[in-house]
């Protein structure tokens, strides 16, 4: 797969000078096509690859060329606010260009006409879809539109608002981002957009299954067999792969399982858990926050000094953040 240093492709000396800064120096394989395939033209793409593969910087290049070329306004659109906020920290490193960099995901009762003042507007699909109802002007200045997480179209709740903004948005210029989705070029001839699909991913995906036995369990993968030993085999195989040098995201189906999880790994990880500077680091950040309680900062803290941390929207905005 091909990774493309930034200095061989078309870009404006300006977008090569923040990506370094970024510590971006190549564009990896997913980001490498999407180029190839016209975003820096213009071209109306579908990009569909697996998550963490690099879309969001897909996104940042192709709103900043296009604003860079024509002017006018940018839409970043996400299906939650937890992804606008982030979308929006990592977007308003461009507004070194001369670009603001606004937010908005609350009040559906709104025009939010204080946007007018804003280049590049992050919202979600809720929002953008109350705010064509109350169509205030500057909307009508935006003529590039990124659809993120756009396999939402698929989804039986959130599948309706995704495809009315979308059937908005493609009257102008956009791009949309998606998950590895079976039915892309259909979604692609739908949009008038042209595919970019790949499986390529920066870590190799394994898929395994946890097997109980008698004194012991198994994870099975399609190459190897792995026994590991202990009362919960979540916890057992987090060892496992903490030991062998790995990191390990859980999931859990509750917020109290998620909490109580992260307290049963950390209470047995042992040696594997002593605190270093970057942890004490973050640590000394939960502190400090300022819109959660005492108990809620300690509580969290105590994980992460230990390398163990959970997350789950019942955290206060400003700890979500960190």
């Amino acid at each position: 797969m091909e990774f493309t240093p930034i200095d061989k492709l078309n870009l404006d000396e300006r977008i090569i000078k923040i990506l370094k800064k970024k510590g971006i120096e190549k564009l990896n394989p997913v980001q490498t096509d999407a180029v190839n395939s016209g975003l820096l033209e213009g071209k109306r793409l579908l990009v569909t690859s697996p998550t963490g593969s690099g879309k969001t910087l897909i996104a940042e290049l192709g709103i900043i060329s296009h604003l860079l070329s024509n002017g006018g306004k940018a839409v970043y659109i996400t299906p939650l606010k937890a992804l606008t906020a982030e979308k929006y920290n990592e977007l308003k490193d461009w507004e070194e260009l001369g670009f603001k960099v606004g937010m908005t995901s609350g009040d559906y009762d709104s025009d939010d006409a204080w946007l007018k003042n804003y280049d590049i507007i992050v919202s979600t699909y809720e929002k953008i879809d109350s705010l064509w109802r109350h169509n205030p002007s500057w909307l009508s200045e935006v003529d590039y539109f990124v659809l993120d997480e756009f396999h939402y179209l698929n989804d039986e709740e959130r599948g309706p608002v995704v495809e009315s903004v979308a059937i908005r948005a493609k009257r102008k210029n956009l791009l949309a981002l998606s998950a590895t989705i079976s039915n892309y070029e259909k979604i692609a001839n739908w949009l008038n957009a042209i595919p970019v699909t790949t499986n390529w991913r920066p870590v190799p995906l394994r898929e395994g299954v946890i097997v109980e036995g008698k004194k012991s369990y198994q994870v099975i993968f399609p190459d190897e067999t792995i026994e590991i030993k202990g009362n919960d085999p979540i916890i057992a195989y987090t060892l496992y792969v903490l030991e062998h040098g790995g990191q390990v995201l859980v999931f859990r189906n509750s917020r109290k399982m998620a909490e109580s999880t992260a307290k049963k790994i950390s209470s047995s990880m042992g040696l594997l858990s002593l605190p270093d500077k970057e942890l004490l680091k973050v640590g000394e950040e939960i502190k400090n926050v300022e819109d959660a309680g005492s108990d809620e900062k300690e509580e969290l803290y105590e994980l992460v000094v230990r390398g163990v941390a959970f997350h789950h929207a019942g955290l206060s905005k400003g700890l979500r953040e960190i």
